[in-house]
């Protein structure tokens, strides 16, 4: 999407908008459960006082969440931007996404949760949420030509295919579009860069030194089409072409 339809969607007051594709899931079966209960107890503390459907003994004026009152999501669409679940097939490309910013993490599940309540009674409360796994940075990396501009563009390196803990978060927080491609220099690193909205390419370049005297020429370039595709990283020097292990992006 557009930055365009970006401000449209926020003008006409619907910023987020949630797939047709859901289904009911049960949160134990997940083994999200007790994530997702320690987020609403905080969330909605001013209002509900909320216990486990696996306690022997419910407090006096609280209200059981039961762990099949939750939706999942196969992906929503925020501020016209399309995040999706790693774990349904219609959202594995859109599944890495910046929070905060550009804190880059994976989104494993999103779920709508509604919940009847019973104190107050005929009281319903319902909110969207998903559940992340932030990226782990390379901190034994020395300092890479793209580091300083991690700030304005989203560059960084980070360990492939490992995540921290995960977390709970109200989808608002999600802030934008990155695109994860492997390094060769090292099998177990990967970098980040982020997609500019409403810009028809963007893109990196670096000249990096190797450890044996040589030279290598990084460019990645990441030119937006209908299908949301992405050039290849290219390694000009060494005719090295290398696919972006994973890509979210949205359609125009």
């Amino acid at each position: 999407m557009s930055m365009l339809a970006a401000v449209q969607a926020e003008h006409s007051g619907e910023r987020l908008k949630l797939s047709k594709q859901r289904k009911n899931v049960d949160l134990h079966k997940l083994g999200t459960y007790y994530d997702v209960l320690g987020y609403l107890r905080h969330a909605w503390s001013d209002t509900i006082q909320l216990c486990s459907n696996r306690e022997l003994v419910v407090p006096l004026g609280a209200d059981i969440f039961f762990s099949n009152t939750s939706t999942s999501l196969q992906y929503i669409e925020l501020d016209a931007l399309r995040y999706g679940a790693n774990t349904s097939i219609r959202g594995q490309k859109y599944c890495y996404a910046y929070v905060d910013s550009r804190r880059p993490v994976i989104i494993e599940y999103i779920f709508q949760i509604t919940h009847p309540c019973k104190h107050p009674a005929g009281h319903v409360l319902q909110t969207t949420c998903a559940i992340i796994q932030p990226l782990l940075q390379a901190f034994t990396m020395p300092e890479l030509p793209w580091d300083p501009w991690m700030a304005d563009l989203g560059t960084g390196t980070w360990i492939a295919n490992e995540f921290g803990d995960r977390e709970v978060i109200d989808v608002y927080r999600f802030s934008g579009h990155l695109v994860l491609c492997p390094l060769p220099l090292h099998d177990q690193l990967c970098s980040t860069v982020g997609q500019a909205e409403g810009a028809s390419v963007a893109g990196i370049a670096a000249h990096c030194p190797n450890d044996d005297g040589t030279d290598w020429d990084v460019m990645c370039a990441l030119p937006k089409d209908g299908r949301g595709y992405v050039n290849n990283l290219l390694f000009p020097n060494h005719h090295h072409p290398l696919e972006p292990t994973a890509i979210s992006h949205n359609y125009v």
